[in-house]
C-alpha cells in the first residue's frame, strides 16, 4: 500500500467522523474537530490511500511535549500498519517527548505504543468516566 501522511483538513472532517463513531464509545463531534484545525496548538495528520482516509492522529503540542490525543483507524483497514504508519511520520517530525493515556484495557494499543518505545508511567483511576476504567499513562523520551 502507497500510504500518504498529510495534514488533515476541514474536507476530511466527515471522514474522520466516520472512523470516530466506531472506534470510540464517545465520539467526538464535527465542531469540536473544525475548533481543534483553528487552534495552532493541535495538530492532525490522516493516512491516506489515494483520497481515502484510512486512519487519522490527533496532537496536542505543549511546548516541550507532544500528547498523542487520540490515534484511530478505519474499521476495513485496522490490522495493515496504518497507526504504525501514523505513529512513525510523528515521531519523526517533532524531535519532542511524547505522552499518553490510553485504556488499559486496550492491550493491542498498549502493544502498538511498547513498539514504538512508550513506557508505562503512571495509572490514572476511573478515568474514562462512560465505564470508570483506569487509564495507563505513557510516555516516550525523544532521541
Amino acid at each position: 500500500m502507497n500510504i500518504k501522511i498529510n495534514k488533515i483538513n476541514k474536507d476530511n472532517i466527515k471522514n474522520i467522523l466516520d472512523i470516530e463513531i466506531t472506534s470510540f464509545p464517545t465520539p467526538w463531534d464535527e465542531k469540536l474537530y473544525l475548533s481543534m484545525l483553528r487552534n495552532n496548538r493541535y495538530h492532525l495528520y490522516g493516512a491516506f490511500l489515494d483520497d481515502i482516509l484510512l486512519g487519522y492522529i490527533v496532537l496536542y503540542d505543549s511546548v516541550d511535549i507532544i500528547e498523542i490525543i487520540k490515534i484511530a483507524t478505519s474499521k476495513d483497514y485496522r490490522k495493515k500498519g496504518i497507526a504504525s504508519h501514523l505513529l512513525q511520520f510523528v515521531i519523526e517530525k517533532y524531535n519532542l517527548d511524547f505522552m499518553l493515556e490510553v485504556r488499559t484495557s486496550n492491550i493491542n494499543a498498549i502493544n502498538l505504543y511498547k513498539n514504538f518505545n512508550f513506557k508505562d508511567i503512571s495509572i490514572r483511576k476511573n478515568y474514562y468516566k462512560d465505564t470508570n476504567e483506569d487509564a495507563l499513562i505513557m510516555k516516550r523520551e525523544a532521541k
